[in-house]
């Protein structure tokens, strides 16, 4: 019930924030749940969940400078198609990665310092594509984005749940079916395709855009495994305690991060 009334919560407020408050202060907004998502990546890595260090304070006026400077550039140059093309490279890298140790066991480990730059890299290229998103091709084409998403793995959990038996990678998250992958893509797709009737996409947008959730739903089930593994090598079950139910920022985020530089790229292509 906990985790039910928390994603009840989390949804209303953020389809309030995409649809009713400007641009410029859902980017904001979204930069700090960011940096949120970070100081908790931070703490994951450094396998001390209540160290000090750098601390979210620090670390979201680190990323104010940069928020002033990205969406000017983004639309003008090419900086912003090529990080998000390093972005899906990652991820891609990731598809093979995750899938070749989905049987081996996780060793824990102390201190893996060498993912902190990967975290924020990670998380900077996801807001960095939702930030484009929300600018360029506006409130509704952003929350599209997010329920197909949001679809993806509410599909995945109850077909899981449902119909899972032979497990998808049980050294990284024993919870996680085939059929659960399954389900997310007949979730993404079924919700994309409302979604294309209500925003009139033509029928080469619609194409684009089926296709576009049908991989987006894979993204998805990649940066939730890639979470858990961060999480099984830090010896934790969450990334934090911020949401009753749920755990952390990042353990709500986490198919957000993988998705996001797909959807942006694919847009753009659709624009």
């Amino acid at each position: 019930m906990t985790r039910t009334i928390t994603a009840i919560i989390l949804a209303a407020i953020a389809i309030a924030l995409v649809l009713l408050s400007p641009a410029w202060l859902f980017i904001v907004l979204l930069l700090v749940v960011t940096a949120a998502g970070y100081d908790e990546w931070r703490r994951l890595v450094l396998a001390s969940p209540m160290a000090g260090g750098i601390g979210i304070a620090a670390i979201a006026v680190a990323a104010a400078v940069l928020f002033f400077a990205l969406p000017a550039v983004s639309v003008l140059t090419i900086i912003f198609p090529a990080l998000c093309l390093a972005g899906l490279a990652f991820w891609i890298w990731q598809i093979a990665a995750l899938m070749r140790m989905r049987n081996a066991k996780l060793p824990k480990m102390s201190k893996r310092v060498s993912d902190l730059p990967i975290g924020g890299f990670v998380l900077f290229c996801a807001w960095a594509a939702l930030a484009d998103i929300r600018l360029v091709h506006g409130a509704s084409i952003t929350l599209a984005v997010l329920v197909v998403v949001w679809a993806t793995d509410i599909f995945a959990y109850f077909g899981g749940r449902r119909f899972g038996k032979r497990k998808l990678a049980p050294a990284i998250s024993p919870n996680k079916t085939i059929a659960g992958v399954v389900g997310g893509m007949v979730g993404a797709v079924a919700t994309a395709a409302v979604a294309a009737y209500f925003l009139e996409f033509n029928r080469a947008q619609t194409s684009i855009w089926l296709t576009v959730a049908i991989i987006g739903a894979w993204f998805v089930v990649i940066g939730d495994l890639y979470q858990s593994a961060l999480k099984r090598r830090a010896g934790v079950k969450d990334s934090g305690a911020l949401l009753p139910g749920h755990g952390g920022i990042l353990d709500r985020i986490d198919g957000l991060l993988a998705a996001m530089p797909l959807f942006a790229l694919m847009l753009r292509l659709m624009a």
